[in-house]
Order: C-alpha cells, then sequence, then structure tokens
C-alpha cells in the first residue's frame, strides 16, 4: 500500500506498541450543529508524509497544514482549534497575519517572554543589547 510509514504513539497504556504502521493524514473540518449535537464535516483531508516525489521539497508538516488551510480561502475570521503539535510560531504567525486565532494546548517546553522595558533606563554595557524581558513558563 503507498504512503504507508512507521509511525510512534504515545501512550500511558503499557499494552498498545510504541510504533505501528499507517498513514499520517491532515484533515481540517468546521464545526457544526447546536448546543446538544455538535459534529465536524471535513472539509479538505491528505497524506502528507509517506509519499515522495521529489527530495528538494523541504516542508515541514507546519508549512503543509499552512499551505491547506489558505488553500480553502476562507474570507471570514476563525478559530483553528488544533493539538498542542501545531501550537508553534509558524502556525500562530500565519493565522495572525491574516486575522484568525489559534486554540491550542501549549508544549511542555512553551516559554512566553515579558516585554523589554524602556531602553533608555537601562546602563549600556557590552553586548549585544537584549531583545526580551524575563521568561515565564506557560505549562505550569
Amino acid at each position: 500500500m503507498p504512503a504507508v510509514k512507521k509511525l510512534h504513539q504515545e501512550s500511558g497504556l503499557n499494552f498498545k506498541p510504541d510504533y505501528f504502521f499507517g498513514h499520517f493524514c491532515q484533515v481540517i473540518a468546521v464545526l457544526l450543529g447546536r448546543m446538544k449535537s455538535i459534529f465536524a464535516v471535513p472539509l479538505i483531508s491528505r497524506i502528507h508524509e509517506g509519499v515522495v516525489f521529489t527530495n528538494r521539497n523541504n516542508r515541514t508538516l507546519l508549512d503543509k497544514m499552512i499551505e491547506m488551510l489558505m488553500s480553502l480561502d476562507i474570507r471570514i475570521p476563525y478559530y483553528f482549534v488544533a493539538d498542542a503539535y501545531y501550537a508553534t510560531g509558524k502556525i500562530v504567525t500565519a493565522l495572525l497575519s491574516t486575522g484568525n486565532h489559534l486554540i491550542s494546548r501549549v508544549k511542555e517546553n512553551a516559554v512566553a517572554y515579558m516585554p523589554q522595558g524602556d531602553k533608555k533606563e537601562e546602563k549600556r554595557g557590552r553586548g549585544r543589547p537584549k531583545k526580551y524581558g524575563g521568561k515565564v513558563h506557560l505549562n505550569l
């Protein structure tokens, strides 16, 4: 079968295998319904790993998701609800540039930075000036 790949599965259960063979698909769906019954209607789905047509393709899975999302040409603002894998600067920058938002769990190593205060008060020393303020760990 084409595009079958060895995939890793993280699980707290010890009876599941660590690796299995399958397809890596990315799907974009829209949530519809009312308060009692909400369901997802798939808009687009693609197999994004496993089939290699050229070695010159350096796009990551994040790049492919952004391309797939932008190909839908949705003109009204929306919230992109995704797994923690997609909580990256690349996805956030692409969504914010089009006026959209990301709802996701942050990764374990996610940090944010406080704004760098007023540069006039700071005594200039050796080296490059600071770009960021203090570090804030987001996953507590």
